[in-house]
């Protein structure tokens, strides 16, 4: 029973988002090459925590998330104020998330990115894949490359949750259009490509047949659990997944 409330906290409050989010940065670092910063891991943490919360705060007096969302403001300003040299080092990668994210979740009379059909999926994975290179040289051609394998990463892992939406959804779609089964054969192929792409840079075997044979079957079951709140969760720790095959079998 603790265990179940626990699980459920995490998954409501989205702190199992936040850990995705950073550790989809904490990947890039080991493939390129790096440590990872575990500051920007943390900033990464609690930006998509407060992000998160804030979007999903209901019509009613939701004060549980709203102390959530004030919390990683508070600490997110506290950190990035007493290490301003990695907020400088960073800036622009900074300042495009923020515009991706704002000009998204506020609702803007003049441009509302979130009801032009089909945009939804692509602010959300150019945001979580910039966010990845917080730190790297973007004019490196494995930078870019890096982003754009998170950018698929993302993406395939993300369409579930637009099939989920699909009737709350006052826009188009991918799963609106397609239907579901098709767009979970999609979303397959390009958790397939990521894993290909991602064995090129790593040329590791055993990382890219541990990835495939959980993750390929975990999306095929979407077309039947996408309306699952827990089986949406598992799909974002395919990330944290990923990032123990990496560190138990990349060098």
């Amino acid at each position: 029973m603790f265990i179940h409330r626990l699980i459920s906290f995490f998954v409501t409050s989205f702190f199992h988002t936040a850990l995705a989010a950073s550790l989809l940065y904490f990947n890039t670092q080991i493939i390129r090459g790096f440590i990872p910063n575990t500051l920007i891991c943390t900033l990464i943490f609690l930006a998509v925590l407060g992000i998160y919360n804030y979007s999903n705060i209901n019509n009613i007096n939701d004060n549980f998330r709203r102390k959530i969302t004030l919390f990683s403001i508070i600490f997110l300003f506290i950190l990035s104020f007493f290490n301003a040299d990695i907020v400088v080092e960073n800036i622009w990668a900074i300042i495009l998330s923020c515009v991706f994210v704002f000009v998204y979740i506020l609702p803007f009379k003049i441009l509302k990115l979130r009801n032009i059909h089909y945009l939804k999926i692509f602010i959300l994975s150019t945001a979580w894949a910039i966010s990845s290179i917080f730190g790297n040289d973007l004019t490196n051609q494995l930078t870019v490359f890096t982003c754009i394998l998170n950018f698929i990463f993302i993406f395939s892992i993300s369409l579930p949750f637009d099939m989920r939406d699909m009737e709350a959804d006052g826009m188009k779609t991918i799963p609106k259009s397609f239907g579901v089964a098709k767009t979970t054969r999609f979303s397959m192929i390009l958790f397939f490509c990521f894993a290909i792409i991602q064995f090129q840079l790593t040329q590791n075997a055993l990382v890219f047949f541990l990835i495939v044979i959980v993750g390929l079957p975990y999306i095929y079951l979407s077309k039947t659990y996408y309306q699952n709140k827990y089986y949406l969760a598992g799909l974002e720790l395919l990330i944290p997944f990923n990032t123990i095959l990496l560190m138990c079998f990349y060098n």
